[in-house]
């Protein structure tokens, strides 16, 4: 029984690999290329190969390896989901009563077999029971069993979503920690996400958020547009009237949750004139349980909204807090309370122009869409479910700042 680091690893799992006559793993991520020898050994030896499973989280597993895998027919079978994510790292190879077993911190990546600090704890058959080997094999089997055999569509949805994600990596650098307090957005799993939400919100601010969410969706699922709604509650779903005024003094809700608009005088005009452009704007998003928003209907929207105004040019904010409300599962609001910290989160450089509303769906939601915790399946508990419901509009609570 003996710790090994990364290249030590590598090292022995390459002899093992030519040793034993089969090898089974299990692992969060894979790569190939020349970073790797361990997989350029079981390319060697491939006929050795049996159930295996490797993880697709966040888009770190290699497409290439992936269509290997495929073309050779190889029994290695991937997870797609993220709920709850896959994470383990164990190797186990066997020739008749000789066996070893390989379990720790190493995916089969690169990183985890040559630059990163890993830890693995080797055993076999010299030091411990066949008991233990026997689990082993059991363990990677479950896994077998509840995962999903690649396929060419599947692949080919996979390959452009980590040739997008891989390319907005390659063309930034990574935010310090010091800059945002939510390192590695894009690839927490649900509990993760709803943890963070938990932690870092005061209750009064999560439950005053989802009271003006709830309000919101009530409405909007009333009325078929938004010039149908009465004055008052138009105003305060467009946050154009101070909480101390009209309608909202009245009112239980703190409407500026998402971001107060009451700066924007041909916003307030817009609103209380009832536009046809902006109603109708809103009218290209669909409602939650008809069907899903594409970026067609996002770059109609925008379209009309632009018109509303006459030519004048008003940003992100005014218009995603709208989206935000009628969508929070989709958008989130971008405003001068939020904007700074999202955008290192998400690692926005250059930074977002507030007018750049092509960007915005291109580099915030469509980024958003692919991380683990937004396409999990809905929590069943209540709380969790409502926040689910509006897991985009609730990065907010993540990343607003007064200052």
């Amino acid at each position: 029984m003996k710790f090994l680091n990364s290249s030590q690893t590598a090292t022995k799992l390459v002899h093992l690999i030519e040793l034993h006559s089969n090898v089974s793993f299990a692992v969060a991520w894979a790569t190939s290329g020349k970073d790797n020898p361990v997989f350029d050994a079981l390319r060697e030896g491939r006929e050795k190969i049996r159930t295996s499973v490797v993880g697709t989280s966040g888009y770190i597993t290699d497409p290439r390896l992936l269509e290997w895998c495929m073309q050779k027919k190889s029994p290695v079978r991937c997870v797609k989901t993220d709920t709850p994510l896959f994470h383990p790292k164990i190797y186990i190879l066997w020739s008749e009563d000789l066996w070893d077993l390989l379990i720790g911190s190493a995916n089969l990546t690169g990183g985890g077999l040559k630059w990163n600090t890993e830890l693995m704890l080797h055993m076999s058959n010299d030091d411990c029971s066949a008991e233990l080997f026997r689990n082993a094999q059991k363990e990677i089997n479950r896994y077998w069993n509840q995962s999903d055999e690649i396929t060419r569509a599947w692949l080919n949805q996979y390959r452009k979503k980590h040739r997008f994600h891989t390319t907005n990596q390659q063309k930034i650098q990574a935010p310090s920690l010091t800059d945002v307090e939510i390192p590695d957005l894009l690839q927490l799993s649900w509990s993760e996400f709803y943890s963070k939400i938990q932690s870092k919100g005061e209750e009064s601010e999560i439950k005053n958020r989802m009271n003006l969410l709830r309000f919101a969706k009530k409405k909007f699922d009333d009325y078929d547009r938004f010039s149908e709604l009465p004055d008052a509650d138009r105003q305060l779903l467009a946050a154009t009237v101070r909480q101390d005024e009209g309608a909202s003094a009245k009112s239980e809700l703190e409407i500026g949750w998402f971001g107060f608009q009451t700066g924007y005088g041909g916003y307030r005009k817009a609103i209380n004139d009832n536009n046809s452009n902006l109603s109708n704007a809103l009218s290209f998003i669909p409602l939650p349980q008809s069907t899903d928003v594409q970026k067609s209907d996002y770059l109609r929207c925008v379209e009309e909204y632009k018109r509303a105004f006459d030519g004048k040019k008003y940003g992100l904010s005014l218009l995603t807090r709208l989206l935000a409300l009628k969508r929070p599962d989709v958008f989130v609001p971008w405003n001068n309370g939020n904007h700074r910290k999202l955008r290192t989160a998400l690692v926005l450089k250059p930074t977002l122009n507030t007018r750049d509303f092509e960007r915005y769906w291109g580099d915030v939601i469509e980024r958003i869409r692919d991380a683990p915790w937004h396409h999990s399946r809905r929590p069943i508990a209540r709380v969790q479910g409502e926040i689910w419901d509006a897991r985009v509009a609730m990065l907010d609570v993540l990343f607003y700042d007064p200052d």
